[in-house]
């Protein structure tokens, strides 16, 4: 079962299904589609039942229409019991469309608007200066309702 990235815009707006981003790592911190949860493929035998409870609506993306990487990932979800259409074309349709798309760059620009230094250094892209406390916050996760999994750095 396939679904249109408008049709997954409108879903993931509307909070009807987690979107997942099965790609590797080096692909998600690349880009990838806000809201997205990121779950290599491999990862989703052993790890899908802890991040998304059963039964709750999935929707997977990979690359684009070369890549059998969503379909893949909608096997094992089926395996898994998880009601889960994979998104026509992936992040590479999603982005062609004209819909929003987190980079390495937007996630840095957050993180300099976070108060993570005490001195007054601003982070530079590529550069770790030391280990440092961050602020966390844990808030309800609007992905999956009745989690809270979600850690971001406070503003202020």
């Amino acid at each position: 079962m396939e679904i249109d990235v408008t049709d997954v815009r409108a879903g993931l707006d509307a909070g009807k299904f987690v979107l997942v981003d099965t790609r590797r790592h080096a692909s998600w911190e690349h880009s990838h589609i806000p809201g997205a949860l990121h779950l290599p493929t491999v990862l989703i035998p052993n790890q899908a039942h802890v991040l998304i409870p059963a039964g709750t609506p999935v929707v997977v993306y990979s690359w684009g229409l070369g890549c059998n990487g969503s379909t893949l990932a909608a096997l094992a979800f089926a395996e898994l019991g998880y009601p889960m259409p994979a998104m026509i074309g992936g992040i590479e349709y999603w982005a062609r469309n004209g819909l929003p798309v987190e980079t390495f760059d937007s996630i840095t620009t957050v993180w300099e608007e976070c108060q993570i230094l005490s001195y007054g250094i601003r982070p530079k892209r590529g550069n770790f200066l030391a280990p440092v406390t961050i602020p966390w916050v844990i808030e309800p996760d609007t992905h999956l309702p009745g989690c809270q999994v979600s850690s971001r750095c406070r503003r202020g």
